[in-house]
């Protein structure tokens, strides 16, 4: 077992350089300081006290460093490597916008193109193309030439149309590479596939099981910070001789990068990492998003939003439409100024019913993929009213306000109980009702009831039964409850333990702005303060 102590903060060079300097600034005071002390405290003293706050200051600095003391214990195990494997949805973009001088790269990476004897002539092509100028295919034998670029051709349109996870599933497995068989003559290795989770798999499995492998490991996003983590971690974390890993991604998961970084630094871990794809950027139009509710009422103001990405299209002019089947409902055009953009359409209420709609824009000459420029949804259009029940102590002017919006609105049927009204007698009832049901026919009712509001109802009118019944129909009937309170009696002069569990609060108190009363110091005030704003 060998032991090592190290320093973590020693990474962050600035900041060991503040803390030595913060240090030492603090000794040379102390020092210049003695010399007043001296005449206060004897000479030994003195020299105790200094020595004593010079310990301190050094114990400090040590602290600030952040030391790590490591064990390593050696049982004779092998020294392995981890090769990440990036599975992301990205990867299964085909790079058909690669230069020709990458492709031709690729070939040889992969054995589709030439071997060692042709390795010298492969790369002066490779240096034409790369300086814009058209190889010399056959050495001026015109015939020759034209067989050959006619091959070259033929590869590069299978590089183009070939994913970016086949070419690093051929790159590992396939010869000539071969790479985990050559990396498993020299050492252990684990390889690990990872989208935004990771996982184990034994590289004789991963043509067969690589499709069941993705579907456990939340492919929408790339956390490459995961892997290292859990690469170091467990048992084996200590037998770790390095991390490689193939992606094409940045991480796209919140994490602190360069924390996990200077951690595998401490620990001597280099991490390669292999860019996978072409060094052009993609020039790609797609739907990424859409937000629509789901049902509307008839005749309802209702919208979809839609945000688009718009890889490699700034300063173009994007058209967007919404179709229903080949008709075009509604179209926008914007400049895109950035990789996204947001468009809104009105979707059409004017008829019930299940409502296919479509958002597309057009396929624009070199994009990576066509088959992401359109996103279909449906909206169900219905005639149903909510049903509404306001119950409600006087006619206060929450009341009036609340009767007043419901009956006007055609999307709702109102039913309402007012206790306290006026009775002129020049009728046989009250024109709103002023009393709960009978149970049974109450309980149907709220079985009914999409929303209940319930008001400053006296607890006189309102019973436990009363309560039970609406506590039953909100767990079981999925009825809605909403409580506003008043001044007078709710909630405050409850004691209905079942209103309790309804109720959101606990322990409610009045506080009135209305009625002053002198607040005890050290408790809580007992009423509102009314203040002047800053502006007056």
């Amino acid at each position: 077992m060998s032991w090592r102590l190290i320093f973590t903060e020693f990474q962050a060079t600035v900041w060991a350089f503040s803390a030595f300097f913060a240090v030492s600034l603090a000794i040379a005071l102390f020092i210049a300081l003695r010399r007043y002390e001296a005449r206060l405290v004897a000479p030994s003293v003195g020299r105790t006290l200094l020595c004593l706050r010079i310990a301190v200051l050094i114990l400090l600095l040590v602290t600030m460093l952040k030391p790590v003391i490591t064990s390593v214990l050696s049982e004779g195990q092998k020294q392995r490597v981890v090769v990440g494997f990036d599975v992301s949805e990205s990867m299964e973009t085909a790079d058909k916008h690669a230069t020709r001088s990458e492709k031709l790269r690729w070939g040889q990476a992969l054995g589709m193109l030439g071997n060692d004897e042709t390795q010298d002539l492969l790369d002066g092509w490779t240096e034409d193309l790369d300086a814009g100028r058209e190889p010399d295919w056959g050495n001026g034998d015109q015939g020759l030439a034209a067989s050959r670029e006619e091959h070259m051709e033929g590869v590069f349109g299978q590089l183009g149309d070939m994913s970016r996870m086949e070419f690093v599933k051929r790159l590992l497995l396939a010869k000539p590479g071969n790479f985990l068989g050559e990396l498993g003559e020299v050492s252990d290795y684990d390889l690990r596939l990872f989208g935004a989770k990771t996982a184990t798999i034994d590289a004789t499995e991963l043509n067969e099981n690589l499709p069941a492998a993705r579907e456990q490991l939340q492919t929408s996003a790339t956390d490459a910070v995961r892997i290292l983590t859990d690469s170091i971690s467990g048992e084996e974390g200590g037998n770790v001789r390095s991390i490689i890993l193939f992606t094409d991604g940045r991480q796209t998961v919140p994490a602190d990068l360069s924390a996990e970084a200077g951690r595998l630094a401490t620990l001597g871990i280099p991490v390669f990492c292999i860019p996978i794809g072409s060094v052009k950027s993609p020039r790609d139009l797609s739907i990424a998003t859409i937000d629509v509710p789901q049902s509307v009422f008839l005749n309802d103001n209702a919208q979809v939003e839609a945000t688009l990405l718009a890889s490699g299209f700034t300063g173009d002019e994007i058209t967007v439409r919404l179709m229903e089947g080949e008709k075009v409902l509604d179209e926008q055009k914007q400049v895109a100024s950035e990789e996204s953009l947001h468009v809104e359409f009105e979707i059409p209420s004017d008829e019930t019913g299940l409502r296919d709609y479509r958002i597309e824009t057009g396929v624009h000459d070199g994009e990576l993929r066509e088959d992401n420029n359109s996103r279909e949804f449906s909206v169900s259009v219905i005639d149903n009213k909510s049903r509404v029940l306001l119950v409600e102590g006087d006619a206060r002017w929450e009341f009036r306000y609340l009767n007043s919006a419901l009956e006007r609105d055609s999307r709702v049927e109102l039913s309402t109980i007012l206790f306290r009204q006026p009775y002129l007698q020049l009728l046989n009832r009250t024109f709103l009702n002023q009393d709960i049901p009978p149970r049974e026919q109450f309980r149907e009712q709220l079985a009914n009831t999409d929303l209940m509001i319930i008001g400053d109802v006296p607890p006189e009118s309102l019973s436990e039964e009363f309560w039970e019944d609406v506590e039953k129909a909100v767990a079981d009937d999925g009825l809605s409850l909403l409580v506003i309170p008043g001044r007078r009696n709710m909630p405050f002069r409850y004691r209905s333990p079942t209103l309790t569990q309804l109720l959101p609060v606990r322990n409610p108190t009045q506080r009135l702005a209305e009625r002053y009363r002198r607040s005890v110091p050290g408790q809580e005030q007992s009423s509102f303060r009314l203040q002047v704003t800053p502006a007056g």
